[in-house]
């Protein structure tokens, strides 16, 4: 009888626990997690950090007398995680790595988590995958967000490019792999530049031959509104001076 009625405890225990966790991720607690996660974003930003003296060298040229006051910058990205709550955790994966990262509320600035990216020479892209701090309401994760950095392009800063920042291979940077040698990527920009002058030769000509063919109509157009102001000037002179 006392095993039976241990035995009767026991199951009613269980029971009373099972009943507990279902409690504990109903639909609506669910729901309001998943609304949280779902207000979660991803976004990165360009950052210049000044160098200290004495950690880079100056480049050769640099006058002796200007080396003292000469200044460099790194940059970097920073990427922000944000909207993260009590009730939600992230764990981030990047392609550089390769490695795993939990960042709980506890990790966050106000909600905030800032990862530092500082290997720019690479695309590098983030999956995030938002789970409840509720253990019985995350045993898959309730949203994966995926955010992906750009490369430093570094045909950016050679002369080839000068001027021409807006053309796809001389963009500061690039979410594609320049699987291209210098050689080609100037004959490239080569054509570009002269498709642009072609371009606009092909404009101006048409801007030409436009005003040959409607020269008379566009002199007659003048000559009438030049007119017109002459005498729209006459009469607001003479109403005026009756007024006066």
């Amino acid at each position: 009888m006392k095993k039976l009625r241990m035995v009767g405890t026991f199951l009613l225990t269980f029971m009373m626990m099972i009943m507990g966790v279902s409690a504990a991720c109903d639909a609506s607690e669910l729901n309001r997690v998943s609304s949280e996660a779902f207000k979660v974003s991803v976004t990165y930003e360009e950052v210049e950090e000044l160098l200290e003296a004495g950690t880079y060298t100056p480049p050769d040229g640099i006058p002796e007398d200007e080396i003292d006051n000469y200044t460099t910058y790194v940059k970097y990205f920073k990427v922000y995680i944000t909207n993260i709550t009590e009730d939600i955790y992230v764990v981030v994966k990047d392609t550089y790595s390769n490695e795993e990262k939990t960042y709980t509320y506890q990790d966050s600035d106000n909600g905030t988590i800032t990862i530092e990216n500082r290997h720019i020479d690479e695309i590098n892209e983030y999956t995030i995958k938002v789970y409840a701090t509720n253990q019985e309401c995350s045993r898959t994760a309730l949203r994966t967000i995926k955010e992906k950095t750009p490369r430093y392009n570094e045909y950016y800063s050679m002369g080839i490019c000068d001027g021409l920042e807006d053309y796809y291979l001389c963009n500061e940077y690039v979410s594609f792999d320049i699987d291209y040698s210098f050689e080609e990527v100037a004959d490239k920009i080569d054509s570009y530049v002269k498709g642009k002058i072609k371009e606009e030769e092909e404009k101006k000509e048409q801007n030409k031959n436009f005003f040959e063919k409607n020269r008379s109509v566009i002199i007659a157009t003048s000559v009438v509104i030049i007119v017109a102001g002459v005498a729209t000037t006459v009469v607001i002179i003479v109403r005026r001076r009756r007024v006066v």
